[in-house]
């Protein structure tokens, strides 16, 4: 993506909401039987529309599987059984920019992070969200 398109992403008016939830997951612990535990996250997703359909709801899902992840050590291979939404807050319509309220070197800087904590996540999601 060019310059010019990243900067009209950024322009671009969407609809912003806040995901909480549970991850349900298991860790192996060399015994029978694995550990089990939940732990409560939250994700912020973006959406052109103001309607939130079942297809954002599993995005949702995938976004709070994504965040919770990213907090696990290296390490560390839980095993996650269920994703549960336990709130859909909306955040209101914006651009990326009115939303982040950052300078054009914090913009920059946030978005590598992003993308260096993305190309992380990926190694560590089931096959089947790795697109």
């Amino acid at each position: 993506m060019d310059d010019r398109a990243a900067e009209d992403n950024s322009q671009k008016s969407q609809h912003y909401f806040l995901i909480a939830g549970i991850v349900a997951y298991s860790l192996p612990n060399g015994k029978k039987d694995p550990v089990l535990g939940s732990i409560p996250t939250n994700a912020v997703v973006r959406h052109d529309r103001k309607e939130f359909q079942a297809r954002k709801l599993g995005n949702a899902q995938m976004n709070l599987q994504k965040t919770f992840l990213m907090k696990m050590p290296d390490d560390v291979a839980p095993s996650i059984h269920d994703v549960i939404i336990t709130n859909v807050s909306y955040l209101g319509e914006m651009t990326e920019e009115d939303f982040q309220e950052l300078s054009p070197e914090m913009k920059e800087m946030v978005a590598r992070e992003q993308a260096e904590a993305h190309a992380a996540t990926i190694g560590k999601l089931p096959d089947v969200f790795a697109n």
